[in-house]
């Protein structure tokens, strides 16, 4: 579906640009000591999937080998004030057979960060994505839909100010479209504010903090949602290499459907976490929940329990594990209450050829559970990839 511009987007979007000549006026003179990389690189890999459309129904399962050839780049420009980001990948996959299913995805994102004044920090980001991905909201919620193209254009910026040493304020505003192609998709807009204060502590191991915010969701068959939230956050530092955070709230939400039925109910939001990072080891175990928009224009709750294990075994050798469990339902309580359990499990094996290459082999097991439909059916899918790896880092000082 094309893209389909309105006025709030258009002055959204403006207003990012214009925050970005704001800060270019406010630039000094490019630093001579400014440093300077670049890194452009380039994945290849070759993958065994034995569901490839996620049918539930098994004997209908498509199966087939693919490779990928994924290049990328990565910039950053850094000085004593600004601090400037930006990357690009395109994901070429093609298939034996089934070439129906070949895609070309591509990422495009700026992020940036510069202190204005001695007090003032400016923020801000700008992506677009081109996913043709099946699953490719799976990681927000949970859910495979039918394959669709999808075009998402996500902006954010803000600015934050230093009251004292320790305590800080912000202001940030954020904006998401994205549009679908295919049956039963629907496009939407999502527009977010937040009024951080963060505080940390005399200890210098705690940090708290307060974030009151608002959200307005607003789809193209002209279903809409109000969310109006207050979090509380809570940051400790159990030793050196060991974090843990807490974040907890209540939310209140009104939705009115295609029909113009609208209903409000109150509920939470909140994530509670713990990230270990050390030379040889990295792990992060995190719970939270959260409000998601689907490519079919729903509204839904998602509980997500997160993991991440990465441990350098030899010098050169490493195993890591990723896993997510899920379960969704439908905000909107006018309309039958959906519900959906799904979980994930990627676990991988890698080995570092030099400093910047490395191989690795991995797995991926992923099930859904309808719980609302007749017998609880579910869908699940199996693949094997093996990649390669390749970075070529260049600095200038």
């Amino acid at each position: 579906m094309p893209f389909q511009e309105n006025k709030i987007y258009q002055s959204v979007l403006f207003g990012f640009f214009g925050f970005f000549c704001l800060a270019l006026i406010l630039l000094p003179k490019l630093s001579a000591a400014a440093e300077v990389s670049f890194v452009p690189g380039i994945t290849l890999a070759t993958e065994y999937e034995d569901n490839i459309d996620f049918n539930s129904n098994s004997n209908d399962a498509k199966d087939d080998f693919a490779g990928s050839a994924i290049p990328n780049a990565r910039l950053r420009y850094r000085t004593e004030r600004l601090d400037l980001n930006g990357n690009a990948s395109l994901d070429f996959k093609k298939y034996l057979h089934d070439t129906e299913f070949d895609r070309t995805n591509q990422l495009y994102a700026i992020r940036t960060e510069y202190q204005a004044y001695r007090r003032w920090t400016l923020y801000g980001n700008y992506s677009f994505t081109r996913d043709e991905t099946i699953d490719s909201h799976f990681e927000e919620t949970g859910q495979v839909f039918e394959r669709k193209r999808e075009q998402r254009q996500d902006a954010k910026f803000g600015l934050q100010f230093a009251l004292t040493e320790l305590t800080d304020i912000g202001s940030f505003v954020s904006y998401r479209r994205s549009d679908f192609s295919g049956r039963d998709s629907t496009d939407y807009d999502l527009y977010t504010i937040e009024l951080p204060c963060t505080k940390k502590l005399q200890n210098q191991i705690d940090a708290i903090g307060i974030t009151p915010a608002y959200s307005h969701y607003n789809s193209d068959d002209n279903e809409e949602a109000n969310d109006y939230r207050l979090s509380f956050d809570w940051e400790h530092l159990l030793s050196e290499t060991l974090t843990f955070s807490m974040t907890v709230g209540p939310r209140y939400t009104t939705v009115k459907d295609v029909n113009g039925d609208e209903n409000s109910n109150y509920g939470s939001v909140g994530a509670i976490g713990l990230n270990k990072k050390g030379e040889t080891f990295t792990g992060d175990i995190r719970y939270s929940r959260e409000l998601r928009s689907t490519t079919e224009g729903e509204i839904i709750n998602v509980d997500r329990l997160y993991v991440f294990v990465d441990k350098l075994i030899t010098e050169r050798f490493g195993a890591r594990f990723k896993g997510n469990a899920y379960y969704s339902d439908r905000e909107n309580k006018n309309d039958p209450n959906d519900k959906t359990v799904s979980f994930e499990l990627v676990p991988a094996l890698y080995y570092m050829i030099t400093e910047n290459y490395f191989a690795e082999l991995s797995y991926n097991y992923r099930k859904e559970h309808e719980l609302s439909e007749s017998g609880n059916p579910s869908t699940q899918s199996n693949s094997v990839m093996l990649s390669f790896n390749f970075t070529f880092p260049k600095l200038w000082d």
